[in-house]
């Protein structure tokens, strides 16, 4: 019996280690047949249709055109196709131009030809527009507030920026802020084929006033989108081609790319050729396209632009406009696009919100915002100014200003006039060390030193870019400093209103400064004691205007030219633009180029650094995010045919899909792990069965 006990006992063992091999694999092929049955179902199930059911559809099959409520489906129910009007309005709009087609294919732009404009002045347009120069001007569209471009500098990487700060249109066509859309429409379409983005547009057409010319933005996710973006800037003699071709140094265009399911914004000019003896459709064909005839099989001219958003991708909200996804919380980050590429043939949509304008009246340029810069000196010549900035007194220890001046908009000139009166009666002085400051200095700044925190992202623009900050400090009566927390640009704790080991003088004298600055409406910051904000500072414009102007330069300023459907364009119409909705006039910044600007100094030799990251904040320390308030145009009253519904729920990626960017990604994520689960189970299972 002794003998035997030990080969029962080891066959037991053998048995049981069998045994639990047997489990094992059994638990692991369990595992990853669910990561694989979920692979599958993330790639060939929910709302992404299958490869086959790609193709366009000749035929919409869409709900019937309605106006009413959205009706969100339910999470947990296959998304209904839907095709709804949210808004409608009877009127035209006036849409404005910039620039001739002519003059950007033969490569004719100079600096002279590009126009200054505000972004959040555009509510919708695309073209052709710079921010460093002609030489990397590249394609842009707008959906409200800031305007995205693609760049032609080949040197650091053709970087995409979006630009809420300023930004130079050389050949661009869009509307206005303000001017209420001729119909908004929200389309999804379920689990029917996509239809492609002419498709579409041909639908969303019908839904608006028939003008022959129409401007199309859209939040959208596209199923399938394929696009070109420029690769050389068609400026200074380098004239537009054809060619894509990556060994040709002097090709236009990149090779076209396509991407499957992906979350975007668009924006398209449309034009009705059978409308050709319309001025305002004549007038727009030959501006913005190379023939008034369209493509085999099309009804109308397009041209497209489209972006594409990076992960995490904003929802598609229908109850906010366009505009509204970049409100966003300060601790979130905002919505960042990755490209911008023209709208090739094979782009399909999966949904989206769109805004139609109809367009029956064109005027060339863009409105313009007055902005009153004075010298604070003609404002209260005794208050000091010691200009550090054109000295190495400063934390990059070199200057950044050749002949400076100390310059606020008015009213702020004036607030801080009255904020010297305060300090006046109490035995002191105002001085001040920076006022208005270039964009164009930010923008050299900044690509010297990308990401430093105390340099604002001229993206954005600082309040220093619309003349509304100072940067200031006390003296006595005569002029002499007083003692302060630090000297002026020393980024550390010691320039921190609450540093505690401040002396009891500094601390008497820093509360002296900011009790009279808040008198007189100023704000401050915690991390710069020298630093205050001036009154409605978020109204004024970032501006790029140089410190000392030359004589002003007739050849940038555009003659005046309207033209609606009841005039030719040899005649000004007989109803002027501000009939139309947003055609306000203002004035605009005068453009000029970094290197040229009188009174600040040249711009040093700079190496190329990475793609810039647009989506950072003005000033890392602040909240610097502006809640630029975009409401819904008020009803017309001379119309009651715009029926606005109760504000929709918004239709993003279903709540089991996560964000549309990265799909792809998880279900390639899927197979692998699923494959890995399987084959390590496998050869464990092997392994064990083998040693027994």
């Amino acid at each position: 019996m002794p003998g035997r006990a030990l080969p029962m006992t080891a066959n037991r063992f053998v048995s049981c280690r069998f045994a639990n091999s047997v489990l094992a694999a059994a638990l692991g092929g369990a595992a990853a047949l669910l990561v694989l049955s979920q692979a599958w179902g993330a790639s060939h199930g929910g709302d992404e249709p299958p490869a086959q059911t790609l193709k366009v559809s000749k035929e919409l099959k869409m709900r019937p055109t309605r106006i009413g409520p959205v009706e969100t489906p339910e999470p947990d129910r296959p998304r209904e196709p839907i095709w709804q009007v949210l808004q409608r309005r009877p009127d035209g709009v006036c849409a404005r131009f910039v620039g001739e087609w002519d003059r950007v294919r033969s490569g004719s732009l100079v600096a002279d030809d590009f126009r200054s404009l505000s972004p959040p002045d555009m509510a919708a347009g695309l073209g052709l527009a710079t921010v460093y120069g002609p030489d990397t001007a590249g394609w842009f569209l707008s959906t409200g507030r800031f305007i995205h471009l693609k760049t032609t500098d080949s040197g650091r990487g053709y970087p995409t920026f979006s630009y809420e700060s300023l930004a130079r249109l050389g050949w661009a066509i869009g509307v206005t802020s303000g001017t209420a859309p001729s119909a908004r429409i929200l389309f999804d379409c379920g689990p029917e084929t996509p239809p492609s983005l002419d498709e579409a547009i041909e639908r969303l057409m019908a839904e608006a006033r028939d003008t022959g010319a129409w401007l199309v933005a859209g939040h959208v996710v596209f199923s399938r989108v394929r696009g070109q973006s420029l690769q050389r800037a068609p400026a200074d003699g380098v004239a537009l081609n054809d060619e894509s071709d990556p060994g040709n140094p002097r090709r236009s265009l990149s090779l076209p790319v396509e991407n499957g399911r992906a979350p975007g914004l668009v924006v398209a000019l449309v034009l009705d050729p059978e409308a050709i003896e319309k001025p305002v459709v004549s007038a727009l064909a030959r501006r913005f396209f190379e023939t008034s005839r369209p493509k085999d099989g099309k009804r109308f001219l397009v041209r497209a632009h489209y972006a594409l958003f990076g992960d995490p991708a904003p929802t598609i909200d229908p109850s906010l406009p366009l505009a509204g996804i970049w409100d966003v919380d300060e601790k979130e980050a905002a919505p960042h696009v990755e490209t911008v590429r023209v709208a090739l043939e094979g782009t399909v949509l999966e949904r989206g919100h769109f805004a139609v304008w109809s367009i029956d009246v064109l005027e060339r340029g863009y409105p313009r915002r007055e902005v009153d810069l004075v010298d604070v000196a003609e404002v209260d010549p005794t208050i000091l100014y010691e200009p550090r900035w054109a000295t190495n007194r400063n934390f990059l220890g070199r200057p950044i200003y050749d002949r400076p001046r100390a310059m606020l908009v008015r009213p702020v000139a004036e607030a801080a006039a009255r904020v010297n009166a305060r300090l006046n009666a109490r035995g002191f002085r105002l001085k001040i060390y920076d006022a208005y400051r270039p964009l164009s200095v930010t923008q050299r700044l900044w690509l010297q030193y990308p990401g430093t925190p105390y340099l604002a992202a001229p993206n954005r623009g600082s309040r220093h870019n619309r003349g509304a900050a100072i940067d200031c400090t006390l003296t006595d009566l005569e002029g002499t400093d007083v003692e302060m927390p630090s000297d002026f640009t020393v980024f550390d704790e010691t320039s921190h209103r609450d540093y505690p080991y401040m002396s009891e003088s500094a601390r008497r004298h820093l509360d002296i400064l900011t009790r009279a600055m808040e008198a007189e409406g100023f704000t401050t910051i915690r991390e710069e004691w020298w630093h205050y904000d001036g009154p409605h500072w978020p109204n004024y414009p970032v501006v790029d205007v140089p410190f000392w102007p030359g004589p002003e330069d007739a050849s940038r300023v555009d003659p005046p030219l309207i033209i609606d459907n009841r005039t030719s364009e040899n005649g000004l119409s007989s109803r002027g633009a501000s009939s139309h909705s947003g055609a306000t006039s203002r004035v605009l910044p005068v453009f000029h180029d970094s290197e040229t600007t009188e009174g600040v100094g040249p711009p040093e030799p700079i190496e190329a650094p990475g793609e810039i990251d647009t989506t950072d904040e003005t000033r890392s320390a602040l909240p610097m995010r502006e809640r630029v308030a975009r409401k819904e145009p008020e009803r017309d009253s001379r119309s009651d045919s715009w029926e606005t519904p109760t504000a929709p729920a918004p239709i993003g990626v279903p709540s089991d899909a996560g964000p549309a960017v990265g799909r792809v990604d998880r279900t390639r994520s899927y197979w692998v792990v699923g494959a890995a689960v399987a084959v390590f189970f496998v050869a464990f299972f092997l392994s064990l069965f083998h040693r027994s």
